[in-house]
């Protein structure tokens, strides 16, 4: 069903008729049945009909969640599938019979009414959800007619009005004016048309400094970089990375700390906030004047707190900084398999600053570790994620100890290597792909692309186009392998030894054949005749007698004859 304007009079018709039919009964429905109305497609059925049917659906839930070993959430069992469009609705709308508006449970009989309506004006708010009004009809079945009053709509930036009928459909318009709204940035105003959507953001380039007043940039208006901020007391700016180079309020001191916002730190030189010596323990005797002045020194150990928590062991200073710990720790390696001992100063200090604090705390050279954290010497030999290599790390930390090296190995197409990290068990598949046709060795039958690495040609029907030596036409299909199946044409052949033709025919691809008789050619050693069966080649006889043959006896040569 579709929620036409004439949905509603075509239902409320059949209703009154007595045509309207339930659909899960197959029953007409009356005046004085309980009803039940869907509010997706507005279907009627028969209340008692519809709560069978849910039931039924939840029994079916359960019996599958049993089979399953689930078990159904409480949403699950709170609601039903409409007999005819099959949308979910509540399973409390069930509980009581209502009419179609819901103002009135179990509404009266009567024959002027549709069935199930209370006589009452509707009141049902309108789909479009910028109309205002209130369906007008009586209590009725179907989706509320349209509504046909106006109203006014705004367009798209707010600035004009026009009227336009409830059910037009139109929730904005183009009025050509400037939009005017304001931008991401909050400074400055859309200049587009009038337009649908949110606004374009800002392309207005500013030029801001940065807290310090040292740099200066450009950005785009109301896109500060990430993890910046772009206000601060006084107004926007940014951090840049150099120090602050403002003055303190003693005029007389810059301030050297990171780029900030807000006023910068007060001078603590000042006589009248400098009230202890450097290192805090006694009280200043000496009459200062400005925070040029040196803080006396009180002759004590210094004993401030250095970043290592250790105390500072030079005499109470004022302008030099505390010097390096010169305490000697113990820590274990990174592997953890020793523990080295080396100056406290390493933690905190750059590497490069090594070289100066030991000679400050009159460290012997040895003391210094090669890095930090301490590494031993200790090779590691652990196997690795092939299980075919072992680390070779010194002071090793690593857990899954990934071979790094790339495995050569042929793949199965016998053309590719394997190219992956080393790894434990067969290499995989080749995954080249070749992207023209693989023909047969006729190229009457081939594989279109794209065609794996390793693939075979396609097996082919056709005859084979292989020319045979022989010059017999072949009698086979066309084939993978290189050579071509043995020649089984029927020839006539000649034997071996005698050069006398078969008298049966033989395969073309025979090159000897004998006749089985015996060969009875004049051998040359002893002068008798050969004793094999007829074959190929020269006879072979185990005699050590030697005749001379015609060419000897007429070159004269020496002459030599059975004993």
């Amino acid at each position: 069903m579709s929620a036409s304007p004439q949905l509603t009079q075509e239902i409320s018709e059949d209703l009154i008729s007595g045509r309207y039919e339930c659909v899960v009964c197959s029953e007409p429905v009356g005046h004085k049945h309980e009803l039940w109305a869907c509010r997706c497609c507005y279907g009627v059925f028969h209340l008692p009909c519809v709560r069978f049917w849910a039931d039924s659906q939840a029994k079916e839930r359960e019996r599958q969640l049993q089979s399953t070993s689930g078990v159904a959430t409480q949403g699950e069992l709170d609601r039903f599938r409409c007999p005819l469009c099959q949308s979910f609705n509540p399973k409390g709308s069930l509980a009581v019979y209502k009419c179609y508006c819901g103002k009135v449970a179990k509404p009266a009989v009567d024959a002027m009414l549709v069935p199930g309506s209370c006589g009452q004006p509707c009141e049902l708010r309108q789909a479009d959800p910028c109309c205002p009004h209130r369906c007008t009809l009586l209590c009725h079945p179907g989706p509320c007619p349209p509504c046909t009053r106006a109203r006014e709509q705004a367009c798209w930036c707010g600035n004009n009005t026009k009227t336009v009928g409830c059910s037009s459909g139109v929730h904005g318009y183009e009025c050509g004016a400037i939009c005017d709204k304001a931008l991401d940035c909050g400074q400055h105003r859309c200049m587009a048309p009038c337009h649908e959507g949110p606004c374009p953001v800002c392309t207005m380039m500013v030029t801001e400094t940065c807290w310090c007043g040292s740099t200066q940039r450009t950005r785009r208006c109301g896109a500060p970089p990430a993890g910046e901020s772009t206000t601060a007391s006084g107004g926007g700016g940014f951090r840049c990375t150099r120090a602050c180079m403002k003055m303190r309020d003693c005029g007389n001191h810059v301030c050297g700390l990171l780029c900030h916002p807000g006023d910068c730190e007060k001078c603590f030189r000042i006589p009248e906030r400098q009230k202890f010596c450097p290192c805090g323990k006694t009280r200043v005797q000496v009459q200062r004047v400005s925070c040029l002045d040196p803080v006396p020194s009180c002759g004590l150990t210094c004993e401030l707190p250095l970043p290592c928590s250790h105390l500072c062991w030079l005499r109470c200073h004022d302008a030099t900084p505390c010097a390096p710990c010169k305490e000697m720790i113990s820590m274990p390696c990174e592997c953890g398999a020793r523990t080295m001992t080396f100056p406290c100063f390493c933690q905190y200090l750059q590497q490069s600053e090594w070289e100066t604090a030991r000679k400050q705390c009159e460290l012997p050279a040895s003391a210094l570790p090669p890095c930090f954290p301490p590494k031993c010497n200790r090779v590691c030999k652990k196997w690795l994620s092939c299980h075919k290599h072992r680390c070779t790390n010194a002071c090793c930390v690593n857990q899954e100890h990934i071979c790094m090296q790339i495995c050569t190995k042929k793949l199965a197409c016998g053309e590719h290597q394997c190219g992956q990290l080393c790894h434990p068990g067969p290499c995989p598949p080749c995954s080249y792909v070749s992207y023209e046709p693989l023909y047969c060795r006729c190229r009457r039958t081939w594989v279109d692309p794209p065609v794996p690495c390793g693939t075979k040609p396609p097996q082919c029907h056709h005859p084979c186009s292989v020319p045979r030596p022989c010059g017999h036409p072949p009698n086979h299909e066309c084939h993978r392998e290189r050579d071509c199946p043995p020649c089984v044409v029927l020839v006539e052949k000649l034997c071996a030894s005698h050069q006398k033709p078969m008298p049966y025919h033989i395969p073309c691809h025979k090159p000897e054949v004998s006749c089985g008789r015996r060969c009875g050619r004049n051998l040359s050693c002893c002068g008798r005749f050969c004793e094999l069966v007829c074959h190929s080649g020269p006879c072979v006889h185990p005699c050590a007698k030697n005749f001379p043959t015609l060419a000897e006896v007429l070159r004269g040569g020496p002459k030599s004859g059975p004993p």
